[in-house]
C-alpha cells in the first residue's frame, strides 16, 4: 500500500493547508496559533 510515501505526504500537507486556511478565515488571526497547535496534536496522534 505504501508504494508512494511522497504522494501520501503531499496529500496530508494539502489537507493540513486547507484546514489551516479555513481555520484562519473562521477564527481570524487570533485562531491561527490555536489551529497550528491542533494540527500538531492531530499529527502526533496519527503517528502513534
Amino acid at each position: 500500500m505504501n508504494r508512494r510515501p511522497t504522494l501520501h505526504a503531499a496529500l496530508l500537507i494539502a489537507v493540513a493547508l486547507v484546514g489551516l486556511t479555513v481555520a484562519a478565515i473562521a477564527f481570524g488571526p487570533a485562531g491561527l496559533p490555536l489551529a497550528l497547535c491542533g494540527g500538531v496534536l492531530l499529527r502526533s496522534r496519527r503517528r502513534r
